[in-house]
């Protein structure tokens, strides 16, 4: 999946798997760069938290470097922070340190940040510690760490995940492989036509007698 010119998320390449393994995701990424031949200008790709997926990429896009969606950043943290016994308020707070750690571009805030979380909840904190300052995983997900990343100002792989929910709304774990192999020849046949309007609308002169 990729974000076109038009900044909406289209899939280039499908590829059905029985299960997910590192190993099979790294087979299926493998093929796409034999399709494609040369990797070396893709500079950055994003996923979510999965192991698997962030194991894979790391193997196959060996000149890029892995992002972290902030929106699958976030999730986590609130999840774990919602399961521990602390009053309403501590918890209002401590959400409130977690997306400041997220979308502060400021190194020294950061720092004064996680400071800030030992003090108030260190439980919390020991959390932090033990699932995302780690190795890789530190320089993934705070935006204080993507100086001079080329990621085109996205901070989320949303829009992408937005062609995933299309791609849904028309395959499920049911459809029989002709079948989901003849949806999405029509479904890419759709958004064909739509990419090529939009570039002929970008064109389109402004006195042209078509223009409303």
């Amino acid at each position: 999946m990729v974000e076109d010119t038009s900044g909406k998320g289209r899939a280039i390449y499908y590829a059905f798997l029985r299960e997910e393994t590192t190993e099979k995701i790294i087979r299926m990424l493998k093929i796409f760069r034999s399709i494609v031949e040369d990797l070396s200008k893709t500079l950055v790709y994003m996923t979510d938290k999965c192991k698997m997926e962030m194991a894979a990429c790391k193997s196959v896009f060996t000149n890029a470097t892995g992002l972290l969606c902030h929106f699958h950043v976030l999730k986590p943290m609130r999840l774990k922070l919602a399961s521990l016994q602390l009053p309403g308020e501590e918890k209002s707070y401590v959400r409130g340190v977690c997306h400041s750690l997220v979308t502060t571009t400021c190194e020294v805030k950061f720092q004064k940040l996680l400071k800030k979380a030992h003090q108030r909840c260190p439980t919390f904190f020991s959390y932090l510690t033990d699932c995302w300052m780690s190795g890789d995983i530190l320089h993934s997900w705070p935006a204080c760490k993507r100086a001079g990343v080329p990621n085109f100002c996205n901070d989320t792989n949303n829009k992408c995940e937005g062609e995933h929910q299309r791609l849904k709304s028309i395959l499920s774990s049911t459809t029989g492989l002709a079948v989901a192999v003849d949806r999405l020849v029509c479904h890419q046949n759709v958004h064909q036509e739509a990419l090529r309007q939009n570039a002929y609308d970008a064109v389109r002169p402004h006195n042209s007698p078509f223009t409303a």
